[in-house]
């Protein structure tokens, strides 16, 4: 904030200096300047009492000097007077809000929770953060062209979809798991399964293909010494293959 406030007012004065340089031949020039800097200027963080001043000043004529003196020539100048600079402090502190502010969407009662508490517990959870990361990401977003605005609609809400597909994945999981006596040795290089992210369930199910002929569904396990494991990972993500 303190730095959009500097560049804000090095912006104001600079476009100040310049309106009261100089001077115009006539107070309508004057007053229309004036009105022109306040409207630019409305939604700055600073402002400025502004007035124009009716200066008057008297010039020898021009050329050498006759034996009967020429009269004075009295030349009008517009200009215009700026007081103090004055920092609207109300619409920094919007502006500070607004800047500040992170939208939370809850079910969660204001008397139970404070918002910065939702906001820490919110931010405490990693994995939402590291799933909607992926949505972020420039790679994702330059290798996808859709041409209508639906279609991007469409598509970002299967995205949204599978984010949340990932985390009800890895929450059943890992309940399953620590009801389990005994760890689970279905990780990679064999290592017991603890509280597994929802990425390590995914590549143990990508070894399992299904296979469709018809009516006919069977199912095919990439790495054979897995295949006796079929059972138990389906009952680890609460899935049942009958349902296909």
């Amino acid at each position: 904030m303190q730095a959009k406030l500097k560049e804000d007012r090095e912006a104001f004065e600079s476009d100040l200096k310049a309106l009261t340089d100089n001077g115009r031949a006539c107070e309508p020039d004057a007053i229309a300047d004036l009105n022109a800097f306040i409207m630019d200027h409305s939604k700055s963080f600073f402002s400025v009492n502004l007035s124009v001043v009716k200066s008057v000043s008297e010039k020898n004529p021009v050329g050498r000097p006759s034996s009967t003196p020429k009269p004075k020539r009295v030349e009008v100048t517009w200009r215009i007077s700026a007081g103090e600079l004055i920092q609207n402090d109300a619409m920094v502190e919007r502006q500070r809000q607004k800047d500040e502010s992170f939208c939370l969407l809850t079910n969660i009662d204001p008397e139970t929770m404070s918002s910065r508490d939702v906001l820490l517990l919110y931010k405490g959870q990693r994995k939402v953060e590291h799933n909607f990361s992926v949505l972020k990401m420039p790679l994702l977003a330059s290798t996808i062209f859709l041409e209508k605005p639906e279609r991007i609609e469409a598509m970002m809400t299967l995205l949204y979809f599978s984010v949340l597909l990932h985390g009800i994945l890895q929450v059943i999981s890992r309940k399953r798991i620590e009801a389990c006596e005994e760890p689970l040795r279905l990780g990679p290089e064999n290592r017991p399964l603890v509280r597994p992210m929802s990425e390590t369930m995914i590549s143990i199910l990508i070894l399992f293909e299904i296979i469709t002929k018809g009516n006919d569904i069977s199912i095919r396990c990439k790495m054979p010494e897995r295949r006796k494991q079929f059972d138990l990972i389906m009952y680890l993500i609460d899935f049942d293959p009958t349902a296909i």
